[in-house]
């Protein structure tokens, strides 16, 4: 029931900070009839991600939901100064990668950032902490491939001697023409919780943008978008093959169904007949089908009564 708390609680505070102020809605109810198409509740199956899937993408609002994660993996990554302890750092247990990184966002950026720990949760503001939505790779990839090289400033990547920008990097999530034509093709990932590099069926599946060539030769590119704005930072998917073809379509990989609402009431435990029937005849050529024998007058019994005036 928490989700359902969770989601009232978000949409109240939607329409106290963000919707209400700018008059897209006129009331409340509103509101309420933007998100459910009847009364009824939403289905208690569908887990939490789903319902901030459909409401971010229903309202068109970022909402992050963050976690902390206990680690020792993360010290020579991060700079940690906790040589011998455990640290607890920051991860995004749901982000919408089509919100944040496919649509075009105006100056008043609006997101709704919620933390949540020992099961409660608390709104947070966007420089507050920079979560991670995949595990870094405690090898530096120029050890790996010696075609890639990543910048300090993390802004531009050099592939095969040619020069990936952050500008060609936007004009693929937002499905435009970059300006200099690549002799390879670039695949863009962002999956909507934390995982790690090496999930690679989660993260195939979670294909946001695909900018396709005469060569087979791809790069594969990780999206994890910044908390406090539009901007994200980019991490080279070395262990995927680059020489396998991929299927995009964005109406597909980026669609959004509406939350099944009502919850099943009734479920019944008796097991289903499977003994088979006759087959040898048809209903009309069976033997005891030859001969049809009409009801009488007194084979029914009326629903009503008679009564004789």
């Amino acid at each position: 029931m928490k989700y359902f708390f969770l989601s009232d609680t978000l949409l109240q505070h939607v329409w106290i900070t963000h919707i209400q102020t700018r008059h897209q809605l006129q009331e409340y109810q509103n509101l309420i009839e933007k998100v459910k198409l009847t009364p009824r509740t939403w289905n208690t199956t569908v887990n939490l991600n789903t319902h901030l899937l459909y409401l971010s993408t229903r309202l068109g609002i970022s909402i992050n939901l963050i976690k902390f994660k206990q680690t020792l993996n993360y010290n020579k990554n991060l700079n940690c100064t906790h040589k011998n302890e455990k640290c607890f750092i920051p991860y995004y247990k749901y982000q919408n990668p089509n919100i944040r990184l496919c649509q075009n966002h105006c100056e008043n950026f609006f997101q709704i950032n919620i933390l949540e720990f020992k099961s409660k949760y608390y709104t947070i503001s966007s420089v507050s902490c920079k979560p991670i939505l995949i595990q870094p790779n405690n090898i530096n990839p120029e050890n790996i491939n010696p075609n890639i090289k990543i910048h300090i400033s993390n802004l531009k990547f050099e592939y095969k001697s040619e020069t990936v920008t952050m500008h060609d990097i936007n004009a693929i999530l937002k499905n435009q023409k970059i300006i200099e034509k690549k002799s390879f093709s670039i695949a863009l990932y962002s999956t909507s919780s934390y995982v790690k590099s090496c999930h690679t069926k989660i993260i195939t599946d979670s294909n946001i943008g695909y900018l396709e060539n005469e060569s087979d030769d791809i790069l594969h590119l990780f999206l994890t978008p910044h908390l406090h704005g539009p901007t994200f930072d980019v991490h080279i998917l070395d262990n995927f093959p680059s020489t396998n073809r991929i299927v995009f379509n964005q109406k597909n990989n980026l669609s959004n169904t509406h939350i099944t609402e009502g919850k099943y009431i009734f479920k019944t435990n008796s097991n289903p007949n499977k003994e088979l029937l006759n087959q040898n005849f048809c209903i009309c050529e069976h033997p005891d089908t030859e001969r049809y024998y009409a009801p009488n007058n007194k084979s029914f019994k009326p629903l009503g009564t008679t009564k004789k005036i």
